[in-house]
């Protein structure tokens, strides 16, 4: 089994994720295919932006689970854009 750990800023740009943030702590599990990040966590995807006190990346099965704690989730989230994977009536 092998986990790392790591510190920001933490940039993992596979093809099918797009994920970065600059604050808190990550920890990556291999075995699980996992990133939970924690210690005030802050996610981007392309312009996309979830916090949270922690947040675990389910990288197989591309969703995420976001968790407030003590404080609020936010989350800012924009449509797709026409003709991109998951809209509506693209040409």
């Amino acid at each position: 089994m092998v986990k790392v750990t790591a510190t920001w800023p933490f940039d993992d740009r596979r093809a099918a994720h797009d994920l970065r943030s600059a604050r808190g702590r990550a920890e990556f599990d291999q075995a699980k295919q996992t990133v939970v990040l924690s210690d005030d966590a802050v996610v981007h995807d392309g312009s996309n932006e979830v916090s949270g006190d922690r947040i675990v990346v389910y990288l197989n099965e591309n969703r995420s689970v976001v968790e407030g704690g003590s404080g609020r989730v936010r989350a800012v989230l924009f449509p797709p854009k026409s003709g991109t994977p998951g809209s509506e009536g693209g040409s």
